[in-house]
């Protein structure tokens, strides 16, 4: 689960066909090719507070996840793989041979059916607090914000229920900061469905890497918050030490989004393992 704030679309709105699906992408910059991968209910947006700096970097590739954003949102379910097919597939038609792969929460989910099913198609990978099964509690926080969605409770009410699960005390000590995060929140045009979101936390429920990730050969930096209550501390830390020469970063007293609470410290780590 991430944070979806408002942003300036630069490049008009191009999309590709991928996997049977027309998705929604953007790029910036220039250098090595690196795919940022959102997480549950969220899409390209996700990475507003550190694309910017990115894109010094790295020829950034944005996806919206399918049916989030402005990606199509296919009939029936789908799994974990399809995102990571659809991902690849574009990455097909942009003629990106093997590119950098971050991937947040799902979005990490995700990177690692790449890296497992696709290794000679992925470079470095950064699995950004994520999880090889996803914890009964973090399951019961997306139920919960299904229902408050499903009996259409207003948005302000259900960001001040889910938030706390999502940022850290840190954050919360500055009143100011979460109530921008909020409004922001409520600004946003592309919301995902219902529907798209049911579908997510089904692909969510059905995905277990515990038995392979193991086998992930590709370098790989898992990054991790201390006070993570979704991904929590100590299963990033055993991933990472799973994974035959992964390393790891805990950012301190951070919770499930690092990426927006410290986006500094969060490119720094980033710029520094792929490069």
């Amino acid at each position: 689960m991430g944070f979806i704030a408002p942003i300036a679309y630069k490049k008009g709105m191009p999309y590709a066909t991928a996997n049977g699906i027309q998705i929604y992408y953007e790029t910036e910059g220039e250098g090595e090719p690196l795919v940022l991968i959102a997480g549950y209910s969220r899409d390209s947006s996700h990475w507003v507070t550190v694309r910017e700096e990115l894109s010094r970097h790295f020829q950034l590739i944005l996806p919206d996840n399918r049916g989030c954003g402005r990606t199509d949102p296919p009939q029936g379910p789908f799994s974990i793989e399809d995102m990571a097919d659809d991902v690849l597939g574009l990455c097909d038609v942009l003629q990106i041979k093997k590119p950098h792969i971050l991937g947040h929460s799902m979005g990490g989910a995700i990177a690692q059916s790449l890296a497992y099913r696709y290794p000679q198609r992925i470079n470095k990978v950064v699995l950004s607090q994520t999880f090889a099964k996803f914890r009964e509690l973090g399951l019961a926080v997306i139920r919960a914000s299904l229902h408050l969605e499903e009996h259409s409770v207003p948005i302000r009410n259900q960001l001040e229920i889910v938030f706390p699960w999502l940022f850290s005390d840190t954050l919360y000590k500055d009143p100011k900061k979460v109530e921008m995060l909020i409004e922001k929140r409520i600004d946003y045009l592309y919301n995902a469905s219902f529907e798209v979101l049911q579908k997510q936390y089904a692909a969510i429920c059905n995905f277990d890497s515990s038995s392979w990730y193991h086998k992930i050969n590709k370098e790989t930096l898992v990054l991790a918050g201390e006070q993570d209550l979704l991904c929590p501390l100590g299963d990033c830390v055993l991933m990472a030490k799973n994974i035959q020469g992964a390393k790891v970063h805990v950012f301190p007293l951070m919770g499930h989004n690092a990426s927006i609470e410290v986006p500094h410290e969060f490119n720094r780590v980033v710029r520094d393992f792929l490069t």
